[in-house]
């Protein structure tokens, strides 16, 4: 991953923000470990923007 951008609320709490951040570290984690997806896998996902 070269790049991951996240639009985040202003009006999130502290809570919400280490959270969040917490849940990127993970994701990052798992992309590490497992590697990056295949073409069928990212053809499932939705892309929508009613999600």
């Amino acid at each position: 991953m070269k790049i991951l951008r996240a639009l985040v609320k202003e009006t999130l709490s502290r809570d919400q923000i280490d959270r969040l951040t917490q849940d990127i570290a993970d994701a990052c984690g798992t992309l590490d470990h497992k590697g990056a997806t295949t073409e069928i896998e990212r053809a499932q996902v939705k892309r929508g923007t009613g999600y």
